[in-house]
């Protein structure tokens, strides 16, 4: 049997090379455009200058006149450092997550409104043609398109259920890949919250509590021995304030949904009794 020989492709830009490397105002910079099917599998950026953590980035899909998708994407990179997403500094980032299209795919990226002049910035986008998208064990679509949720709640009341992401098409089918979640708050009994999705008229629950959810037991304590597991830190003592930070990546466990859906957190538990596990209070939640 014979089989195509997969077709690489790159964008770099970098002022040094004479290549680009320049984020104008007023506008957005193409970072990438190129024609399909294909899929990418490496972005890297980087740039240093005052307010970079507001760049805007922008995916448009199959030659649409509006973007799919956008994301300030440094933002969501600090807290992770794992070889799919994460940055290796506050500066930069890298994606190495397959992001496929069908037709064509353009990103670019934005300034901060409050830039007048250009700014120097560094990139490298690269990807395949001729090669089917997975994850986990699960072929992708090449019509399949990445999507970001985004939320950016102050407050989130004890026993407070927010929605971190969500789809209100019944036409539309996905997948629940990578979730990040910050948290601040005075005290940890926020963990204790469940970690839901409603899908095609069902519930179900993907982990009793946010520390489970993560990938660990316990709030992440030493006594009850070491947690290494990238992407959420470790707590020396139980009911001190702190913040956590931790991801979740649904390659082996695929995660998916169908029609309308909701994926949700809760600020705390409780009882059988309806009161709750411990004393949560207001918490900070970002995802």
């Amino acid at each position: 049997q014979v089989y195509a020989f997969p077709e690489v492709f790159t964008s770099v830009g970098k002022y040094d090379y004479g290549n680009g490397g320049v984020l104008f105002p007023d506008c957005e910079t193409v970072l990438i455009e190129e024609t399909g099917p294909g899929m990418i599998n490496n972005f890297q950026f980087a740039a240093d200058f005052d307010g970079y953590e507001n760049t805007l980035f922008k995916f448009y899909y199959d030659d649409e006149p509006e973007p799919h998708t956008t994301a300030k994407l440094f933002q969501l990179m600090w807290h992770s450092s794992e070889s799919r997403f994460g940055s290796n500094g506050r500066s930069s980032f890298y994606v190495n997550v397959k992001i496929p299209f069908q037709k064509s795919i353009r990103i670019t990226a934005e300034l901060p409104c409050s830039h007048m002049d250009p700014q120097f910035a560094y990139w490298t986008i690269r990807g395949v043609k001729g090669m089917t998208p997975f994850i986990g064990d699960y072929p992708l679509a090449r019509s399949a398109r990445l999507t970001f949720h985004e939320l950016n709640q102050d407050l989130v009341f004890p026993l407070e259920t927010i929605v971190m992401a969500s789809n209100t098409d019944p036409s539309k089918v996905g997948l629940v890949y990578i979730v990040q979640i910050d948290f601040r708050s005075s005290s940890f009994d926020y963990l204790e919250g469940q970690v839901s999705m409603k899908s095609n008229g069902e519930e179900h629950y993907l982990a009793t509590g946010i520390d489970d959810y993560f990938g660990s037991a316990w709030w992440f304590t030493e006594s009850r021995g070491p947690y290494t597991q990238d992407g959420s830190v470790a707590l020396n003592k139980i009911k001190d304030p702190g913040d956590i930070s931790g991801h979740r990546i649904h390659e082996q466990d695929v995660v998916a949904w169908k029609g309308e859906f909701e994926l949700s957190v809760r600020n705390g538990g409780k009882s059988i009794d309806g009161n709750p596990l411990g004393e949560p209070n207001l918490t900070q939640i970002k995802s």
